[in-house]
């Protein structure tokens, strides 16, 4: 069952992936109203947007066989180390020179 899950995960990846990287790169260019030279940026918010939605699809497999197994304590440690990087990447963005949408 698990093997199933991911692998109907993977395959919803690479659909999304592939339906994605058309419309929304379609929709980027043409349907948005973005300031002359922010494209690149607007680019690359897309892309890690796209790696941070395959990311989540695949993981969630995963973090259903941790809570199916009532592994909790690992779980918690995962989602503090979780908070923890994030909060660390919104002190580093803060400190950050250079081009933060990128960033």
């Amino acid at each position: 069952m698990f093997s199933t899950s991911v692998n109907a995960q993977i395959i919803m990846s690479v659909i999304a992936v592939l339906v994605l990287e058309v419309l929304g790169l379609w929709f980027l260019k043409c349907g948005t109203n973005i300031p002359e030279g922010r494209e690149t940026a607007a680019f690359w918010v897309f892309q890690f947007s796209l790696i941070t939605l395959v990311i989540g699809l695949i993981s969630s497999p995963y973090n259903s066989l941790i809570v199916a197994h009532e592994k909790m304590g690992i779980y918690a440690y995962v989602s503090i180390a979780e908070a923890i990087l994030r909060l660390a990447i919104c002190f580093a963005v803060m400190a950050f020179d250079g081009d933060r949408l990128i960033f």
